[in-house]
């Protein structure tokens, strides 16, 4: 140093120092001048400039172990700290007092109103009503397509050549309404597939959430509230895990949360409108299967008390097909039971009154029946009108009906019989 020049010395009152203007030193050393200092310029643009020809550093240094330093190279600035395992912290005073709001560890973690940070950037708010948000904002001409996004990075090539491949996204992308509308895009890649901008590794998009609430997958145009769409032999898979078989894989509700179609795990399949082979868009009632039923029920014979008694049934629609079996070892009337009274078989559905059902039918041990003009041509069992009784005839060659009663028949006998006929 070859010089210091003092102007003025002023002397201030009570306990604090004097106060020194217009000093200076050689030429780019220490320059005081209108109440800024320059060091290593004589002409210092702020209150405080430190100029170098390369490199230029402010450095705060606590017993020669703990540095922090600010730090101007010629293509780049640092901030530096430097002890051991300590964070940098940055913090401001909104009222009294300063309050912690970033802190970067000495292993790369940076937390946001958070001093423990876990990963490597690690976000803290209170809860409250509201979600907190982490908001991008763009700015400038609307463009579709335009918003933001994150990108994950699943290849460590350390090229940054490879930094526009194997990307997973989400993004907010302003749609083709151009009103401001958006949809949620999320897209992965595939080693060597092409993706949405032609190149092999890069993004493709894989579901989109429309902005009024679609869901595609495998379209960007989806129409309906969920649509999945495939070029290949794919399939929609939806499993469940627990084998107790209650569990649903697909459920359609009403607008009442009736339940009106279900699939459940182990393949029963529930609907409540029918299965209908014409066109979904105007289905023919007459294409409509509404109901299918199988089961067992016991055959009875009116007024007369029954030993063994088997029946199936099966119910395709409204239309119902029965085979039975009935053997009384002895004859014994029940209630209004007599031997005038006609052979009825109560079946397990009533009739639609829309047609006459005919059973096909063997009887055994039928007595004999002598009409002195009309002998007995055949043994007929039908069911007319509104009933669920199955009669016994006898047609008579002038097709003339009769009664069979039960008196007609021996004190043992058994019916085998089948009748399909139209239920109610």
């Amino acid at each position: 140093m070859s010089k210091i020049n003092v102007s003025t010395i002023t002397n201030r009152t009570g306990t604090s120092g004097p106060v020194l203007s217009g000093v200076t030193t050689a030429t780019n050393g220490f320059h005081v001048t209108g109440g800024s200092v320059g060091i290593g310029t004589d002409n210092p643009l702020t209150q405080l400039q430190v100029s170098a020809s390369n490199e230029s550093t402010i450095s705060l240094v606590n017993a020669g172990t703990k540095k922090a330093a600010l730090q101007s190279q010629n293509s780049f600035g640092n901030i530096l700290y430097s002890y051991d395992s300590e964070p940098l912290i940055f913090s401001v005073a909104p009222g009294a007092s300063f309050s912690e709001k970033i802190r970067i560890t000495s292993d790369g973690k940076i937390g946001i109103n958070n001093s423990a940070p876990l990963y490597a950037m690690h976000f803290k708010n209170a809860m409250s009503s509201s979600p907190s948000f982490i908001h991008m904002e763009v700015t400038g001409t609307n463009a579709l397509g335009g918003g933001g996004g994150i990108a994950f990075d699943t290849s460590a090539s350390n090229d940054a050549s490879n930094n526009g491949l194997f990307l997973a996204t989400v993004s907010g992308e302003r749609n083709s309404d151009d009103n401001g509308s958006n949809d949620l895009v999320f897209k992965t890649s595939k080693s060597l597939v092409v993706g949405d901008n032609g190149v092999a590794s890069s993004p493709k998009e894989k579901l989109r959430i429309t902005g009024v609430g679609h869901v595609g997958i495998g379209t960007t145009i989806p129409s309906n509230p969920l649509e999945v769409h495939s070029g290949g032999a794919t399939n929609i898979v939806a499993k469940s895990n627990n084998g107790n078989g209650g569990f649903l894989n697909y459920s359609g509700l009403s607008n009442t949360g009736t339940t009106t179609f279900s699939v459940n795990h182990n393949g029963m399949i529930y609907t409540a409108g029918g299965l209908n082979f014409g066109t979904p868009v105007s289905p023919v009632a007459s294409q409509t299967l509404d109901d299918y039923e199988e089961g067992t029920f016991t055959p009875e014979i009116f007024g007369l008390s029954v030993g063994t008694q088997v029946g199936h049934y099966v119910k395709v629609g409204n239309l119902v097909t029965c085979i039975f079996y009935i053997d009384i070892s002895t004859k014994t009337y029940i209630g209004s039971g007599s031997g005038t009274t006609s052979l009825q078989i109560i079946l397990p559905f009533t009739n639609s009154n829309t047609t006459t059902g005919y059973a096909g039918a063997s009887i055994g041990n039928i007595r004999y029946i002598d009409f002195s003009s009309n002998s007995v041509k055949q043994f007929s069992m039908n069911i007319g009108g509104a009933s669920d009784r199955l009669t016994g005839r006898w047609i008579k060659h002038n097709s003339n009906f009769v009664d069979v009663v039960l008196g007609d028949l021996y004190n043992s006998f058994s019916i085998h019989a089948s009748v399909t006929y139209q239920a109610a």
